[in-house]
């Protein structure tokens, strides 16, 4: 063969380089796409658990108030009673003043 002609080995040679290349590319391209999917769904996860924070957040505060404004109406009906009597007993006290245990605030629980 002479120098000024292509050989048969050089032309599979420039098709394995490119296939190589395009195998190469392909790989590139779904690893580039799988990592921003990735992030792409971690970020979505990140703001999932943030909205169920906020609402648990959210029933718990109210579950608090809701305690605080019984508690402070128990007190209330309490003052009323000492501020309605001139001599105040502890029999008589211990009487008005029985006051139903009330269940604690206790965590929420999610299922997924």
């Amino acid at each position: 063969m002479s120098q000024g002609q292509p050989s048969a080995a050089d032309g599979s040679g420039r098709r394995s380089r490119i296939r190589w290349w395009v195998t190469t590319a392909v790989a590139a391209c779904s690893l580039g796409l799988t990592i921003v999917a990735w992030a792409v769904l971690q970020e979505r996860e990140r703001q999932l658990v943030a909205a169920r924070f906020e609402v648990d957040a959210e029933e718990r505060i109210e579950a608090i108030r809701a305690q605080f404004r019984e508690t402070v109406g128990v007190l209330h009906a309490v003052a009323t009673f000492y501020a309605g009597s001139q001599r105040v007993e502890r029999a008589a006290t211990l009487a008005h003043a029985s006051v139903p245990a009330r269940p604690r605030i206790r965590p929420t629980t999610r299922s997924a």
